[in-house]
């Protein structure tokens, strides 16, 4: 399988939203990119990875509703399917179907690709 982390800069963003995630720095959603001060795992790399003006809010609340695809590193637009060959789940099972937390979602995410950060 081809690597998901090319870069440098990839592992930094990649690192830093798990750093996120662990520290508690997002409140976690469910089902949702946002509502209110809330959001859901993919949500989170989202408000991390993408330009302010290329996310997709709602006009009424400012909230997250999506994010261009295009508008995403190459590394977050392969993560899902990537994730999902790589161990079977994606990040979006993970929060969602799973309910597993912030922190347990970056435990395995860290643990599914150590072998991409620590060649």
């Amino acid at each position: 399988m081809e690597k998901l982390l090319k870069t440098k800069e990839d592992k930094e963003q990649f690192l830093t939203w798990i750093a996120f995630l662990k520290a508690g720095v997002f409140k976690q959603a469910f089902h949702i990119a946002q509502t209110g001060n809330t959001y859901c795992v993919m949500g989170a790399l989202a408000i991390l990875t993408v330009p302010e003006e290329k996310l997709l809010k709602s006009k009424s609340s400012n909230e997250l509703m999506g994010i261009q695809d295009y508008s995403k590193p190459q590394w977050a637009r392969n993560l899902l399917y990537h994730c999902f060959c790589k161990i079977g789940l994606s990040p979006i099972n993970m929060n969602d179907e799973m309910g597993l937390s912030f922190d347990e979602i970056a435990d395995r995410l860290l643990e599914a690709y150590a072998d991409e950060l620590n060649p």
